[in-house]
């Protein structure tokens, strides 16, 4: 999956978006978004686009907004698109119907843009749907305010899904998985928060164990404010696997942190016992120290660790992803570097979740070390309970 970052094909096209208008029936320039998908699709000059071909790329030469009458053509041919950042360049939906969807056997790679207000209430995928054999990577983006009967912003099926230093943000799923729903999908979240979404079941994420089980990582991630009659942040259904690292787990509001079985790989931290964390540095039960979602630098708003969290500093000495890759940020990007040494303690080690805290003033080293000193109570409890099965 990690491939797919790599650079782009000789033969592709570039094909420049000019403008943020949607008209049906132009055959002049300026270059729409939807004929620059169909020319990418058909590798032919559609209205006042260029023509593709092979694995395009799709950029822009305009910021801001673009509304949205319908759903985008569906993306039929390997392409990228890559937006000026998720803060400047918005593909808004305005609750009309789905945003994107990527046809089997497809690869899409979308960076630097955020879907918002995508809705199909009675289908999946209110922003962005997988169909069975697609790839695709999201990487600097947002996906906000959508909704649908599963994966409220992203539904994943029986694919492969990589999201790198997003943001998920206020979807909304009537069944499971307000921001995110893996069915037998092989999915890694790097660097990404998921805040304050909602769904019944899963209301950050529903990992589905349909008859054929995927993998889905998290590292470094920061899953907070989400809300679920059962499994508030995370739902883990039959053989599905997830595996945690250097994620953050706290402020759910409602149905508690975990619902299911859940792997960790250690340097965790949930505010609850329902994650059943089981690591040697694992940290439960115990505050996480959050501040609101906020802008604290780069193109998506996160949740900044507060002077004193125990999560500065708690996690190894280097964050990597699945692949063993270091990680050089947070989920900010360039400028936020991934290791600091922000609990002015002697030492430096990567900080639990997608935020990376920058250097503690002197000040706040008695409240670092009272709270220190909560975490390490409640670790020595943890290891004098019986082990769990």
């Amino acid at each position: 999956m990690l491939a797919l970052a790599g650079a782009t094909p000789a033969a592709a096209a570039v094909i420049e978006v000019e403008t943020l208008a949607i008209v049906d029936g132009g055959t002049f320039p300026p270059c729409e978004l939807d004929e620059a998908i169909l020319s990418a699709n058909d590798d032919f000059a559609v209205g006042g686009c260029s023509k593709g071909n092979g694995a395009d790329v799709i950029v822009f030469d305009v910021e801001g907004t673009i509304e949205l009458p319908a759903e985008l053509p569906t993306i039929e041919e390997d392409l990228t698109i890559r937006g000026p950042g998720a803060d400047q360049l918005t593909l808004d939906a305005e609750q009309v119907g789905r945003i994107l969807r990527v046809a089997p056997g497809v690869t899409l790679t979308l960076e630097g843009v955020t879907l918002a207000n995508g809705a199909v209430p009675a289908g999946n995928g209110g922003a962005l749907l997988l169909d069975p054999g697609s790839t695709v990577v999201l990487r600097d983006c947002r996906i906000t305010g959508s909704q649908a009967a599963n994966g409220g912003g992203v539904y994943a099926n029986e694919a492969q899904l990589r999201i790198e230093r997003c943001l998920l943000d206020g979807n909304e799923a009537s069944a499971q998985g307000g921001a995110l729903y893996a069915r037998d999908a092989d999915v890694e979240l790097v660097n990404t928060t998921l805040s304050g979404n909602a769904a019944q079941e899963g209301g950050g994420l529903a990992v589905v164990d349909a008859g054929d089980p995927g993998l889905v990582t998290l590292h470094s991630v920061t899953l907070a404010e989400n809300e679920a009659d059962e499994g508030g942040q995370l739902l883990v259904t039959g053989d599905a696997e997830v595996q945690l690292r250097h994620t953050l787990l706290a402020e759910a509001a409602a149905g508690g942190n975990c619902a299911g079985a859940v792997t960790s790989l250690d340097y965790n931290l949930s505010d609850d016992d329902s994650c059943a964390l089981d690591g040697e540095h694992d940290l439960e039960e115990v505050e996480a120290g959050l501040g609101p979602l906020a802008d604290h630098g780069g193109p998506t708003p996160l949740h900044a660790l507060l002077a004193g969290s125990v999560a500065i500093d708690a996690g190894a000495v280097r964050c990597r992803d699945a692949q063993e890759v270091i990680l050089d940020t947070d989920q900010r990007g360039e400028g936020f570097p991934r290791v600091t040494d922000g609990d002015d303690v002697p030492g430096w080690a990567c900080d639990i979740g997608a935020y990376e805290a920058a250097p503690e003033p002197a000040a706040a080293a008695g409240a670092t070390a009272a709270l220190a000193a909560l975490a390490a109570l409640a670790r020595a409890r943890r290891h004098r309970l019986p082990s769990r099965a």
